[in-house]
């Protein structure tokens, strides 16, 4: 069987004859935040012609959170990736590319355990969730040309980032369009359990534990100061989650579970319209299953979302794996409202279209979404990038009104397509329209 060609290599392929990169701007800005009662630093990529005095040109806002024993300084290949697939020459944007974005890099580190917060509101280490959603977002928008709206606005995050992304997002779906994790800590059950045996291990076999023991001792403690604290606990404000035999104790777990973006997830309702994309690499140690079993979780939940695992460990592919994420947001900033009545119900369209398909990027399906004036014969395909027909998705009369239907990247024969750019086309009456649609690895 073949292997899949990578979906960057097909998006870069597309784009070959243009050859041309966006040159963005990287500031460091120094704000008070409310939220922590301090100065806060904030790294800012703003596109290729960026005039702060032109107000009527405005962008989508992408934020990152960036992982433990890291700051907002270790991630240039983000900005490399920025680079790459931002289309800055107006006009329709080629494939493989996309819209320009202001993406902004916040500083998370405070507290005595690595200065990991888990962008988690403590009352030891401090308010880090409200950190981002008030003071970051208010500041960015007031100060910078953004499209000050939930629909442009998405976050993004690595590691202990990964979580802080995800646990925002879901806390907070009218401020975000997206999220996306890159090997996030976002199964807090999944990963105490990994992490367990290598506390024991760092502090010989057993308890009591020493935040000096080793890292993944410290990383206990960090995620206790976020998910556990307990302020003027001597000598460590904290309470664990483990006993000294490494068994837990539910009391205290029960706080870390109120904390897990699995749990959290439980929460959100049908109306929240929050786009979803995991990736992780195969290699990645624990977190591979972190993410498979939160995949799992949001499978259960019938909550949508991507999940591209990938070739690379923890860290060495993150350079060509961002491209994937800013395409996927770029998507969600791309596709139009539905709008509804007062009764809550699509309103009659007044157009022939394809409206938008959701999740685009996708794996293992999208909702193709389209719109007719009026009652005709129908014709609805998949392409290839070669304009070769695929799969033939609808052909017969269809009524006038809204319409839906599911594309799971199969062939007319049945089989899996390759991950890479495809084109839905709606055709009827000598009209047609067309929709780009990504699908993953």
């Amino acid at each position: 069987m073949p292997l899949r060609q990578p979906l960057l290599t097909l998006l870069l392929n597309t784009c070959i004859v243009i050859r041309l990169m966006a040159a963005g701007t990287v500031i460091d800005e120094v704000f008070h935040a409310n939220s922590l009662d301090e100065d806060r630093s904030v790294r800012i990529y703003l596109p290729q012609d960026y005039d702060a005095g032109n107000s009527s040109i405005r962008y989508p806002l992408i934020i990152f959170l960036h992982g433990g024993y890291v700051d907002q300084y270790s991630y240039p290949m983000l900005f490399d990736a920025l680079d790459q697939v931002i289309w800055p020459w107006g006009g329709t944007v080629p494939e493989g590319r996309i819209q320009p974005v202001i993406a902004a890099l916040p500083d998370g580190n405070a507290g005595a355990y690595g200065e990991m917060t888990w962008w988690s509101n403590s009352t030891v280490n401090g308010d880090f969730e409200d950190y981002v959603t008030s003071d970051i977002v208010t500041f960015i928008d007031e100060n910078f040309n953004t499209i000050a709206s939930a629909d442009h606005r998405a976050v993004m995050g690595h590691s202990m980032g990964g979580y802080g992304a995800m646990s925002i997002a879901l806390r907070n779906t009218s401020l975000f369009r997206g999220v996306s994790t890159f090997g996030g800590v976002i199964d807090l059950d999944v990963a105490l359990t990994g992490i367990t045996p290598w506390i024991l291990d760092e502090n010989g076999g057993h308890g009591p534990f020493l935040p000096q023991a080793g890292v993944w001792t410290e990383v206990l403690y960090s995620m206790a100061a976020a998910f556990s604290p307990h302020p003027g606990l001597f000598p460590d404000p904290v309470d664990l989650p483990i006993d000294a035999n490494g068994d837990r104790i539910p009391e205290i777990w029960a706080l870390w579970d109120q904390e897990n973006p699995t749990t959290v997830a439980g929460t959100l309702s049908p109306e929240d319209d929050l786009g979803i994309y995991l990736q992780c690499g195969v290699a990645d140690m624990l977190w591979i299953d972190v993410n498979r079993a939160f995949s799992d979780s949001l499978d259960r939940l019938g909550i949508a979302h991507a999940f591209s695992e990938f070739e690379g460990d923890h860290n060495n592919a993150l350079r060509q794996r961002f491209p994937y994420t800013l395409l996927y947001f770029d998507s969600l900033f791309t596709l139009a409202p539905i709008p509804v009545n007062t009764e809550g119900t699509p309103d009659r369209p007044g157009s022939f279209k394809l409206v938008n398909a959701y999740p685009n990027p996708f794996n293992p399906s999208t909702t193709i979404l389209y719109e007719l004036a009026e009652s005709a014969p129908v014709t609805i395909a998949i392409q290839d990038i070669t304009g070769s027909r695929v799969k033939i998705l609808a052909a017969g009369y269809q009524r006038s009104g809204r319409h839906e239907m599911t594309w799971t990247g199969e062939n007319d024969s049945g089989g899996r397509l390759d991950a890479g750019i495809y084109f839905c086309r709606l055709e009827t009456g000598g009209l047609s329209d067309m929709i780009k649609i990504v699908l993953l690895e």
